[in-house]
């Protein structure tokens, strides 16, 4: 029964953590202007096969949604900000998963992985080559 109240306790004192080390994970700085790294964004979300809801080039924004139908329907969404940054651009992205209503973060490591993997391969592609 004890293993049980500190495993409860444990798991409690996680998410907050979890959080704080999703915050800097979801977070990724490009040497892009902002319009490059839109269409950057852009490209990866259609490569990811990630349909989008809506876009805003120029407050750069992007989000896009899915919902799986079964006996509860699952909403996963996920916004893209890109911002300047210096001479480059900020991607943010943020996930949120649940039922309609009660969405909560979802910023799984691996999914943010993927993300920013072909968000480098994309952004790589925009680079102009030194003279």
């Amino acid at each position: 029964m004890k293993g049980f109240f500190l495993s409860f306790i444990l798991l409690a004192l996680i998410p907050s953590h979890a959080a704080l080390s999703a915050e800097t994970a979801n977070t990724r700085t490009y040497d892009l202007p902002p319009a490059q790294a839109y269409d950057a964004v852009m490209a990866t979300l259609g490569q990811l096969g990630m349909p989008i809801e809506s876009s805003n080039p120029t407050g750069g924004h992007v989000k896009s949604s899915t919902a799986s139908m079964g006996f509860i329907t699952t909403l996963e969404v996920t916004n893209v900000y890109v911002q300047p940054s210096g001479d480059g651009s900020t991607v943010r992205i943020e996930r949120t998963k649940g039922r309609l209503g009660k969405l909560k973060p979802a910023n799984d490591p691996a999914v943010l992985g993927t993300f920013f993997s072909a968000l480098d391969h994309h952004a790589a592609s925009r680079t102009t080559p030194a003279l």
